[in-house]
């Protein structure tokens, strides 16, 4: 690309500076796609839990929980939660992975808003998560009885601030030798 630029450059200068707007065109497309495309769903689904209009902030105890997140215990593990925005900001400010995280870098993603719900609601859990170190996180506001679910479901709390709880549980062992 920036040899292009270059090459424009050495253009006598009015032809240049005009072949530079269309390569800056291209460039700045693929951004005006997504945002018609993000502001085409928001005028769709005004209330859905899946759309996370910009900017996102970052209050205290969601900090505190990305900050906590970072430590050892936690590595390798999946995060599910039953707090939209913290599951996005779990992937970019930690390395971990979240189960879902937002509508457009989840892969099947409506599957797995209902398979959250589902273990936040009745403590239904999904195959996939048995063999791996799980993390929940609840936001207590959202649901008083999530963390009492998750506990009977042999997460242990690993943490608790003002807001959330961290639940953590290690994977369950196979019957096998």
């Amino acid at each position: 690309m920036v040899e292009i630029v270059e090459r424009l450059l050495t253009i006598r200068r009015q032809l240049g500076l005009f072949g530079l707007i269309p390569l800056y065109g291209l460039m700045l497309l693929d951004n005006a796609g997504w945002c018609g495309g993000a502001g085409l769903d928001l005028l769709r689904n005004v209330n859905s839990v899946s759309f996370f209009p910009n900017p996102i902030y970052i209050g205290r105890s969601t900090g505190d929980v990305l900050q906590h997140l970072n430590n050892e215990v936690f590595a390798g593990g999946l995060v599910v939660s039953n707090a939209r925005p913290l599951s996005y900001q779990v992937i970019v400010y930690t390395p971990l992975r979240a189960w879902y995280s937002q509508k457009w870098n989840t892969p099947h993603s409506e599957e797995r808003l209902a398979e959250l719900d589902a273990l936040f609601r009745d403590g239904q859990v999904v195959g996939d998560w048995c063999c791996r170190k799980m993390i929940a996180i609840v936001e207590r506001q959202k649901d008083r009885e999530a963390t009492v679910k998750l506990v009977a479901l042999g997460y242990q709390l690993a943490y608790e601030n003002a807001d959330y709880d961290i639940l953590l549980r290690l994977p369950l062992r196979s019957a096998g030798p």
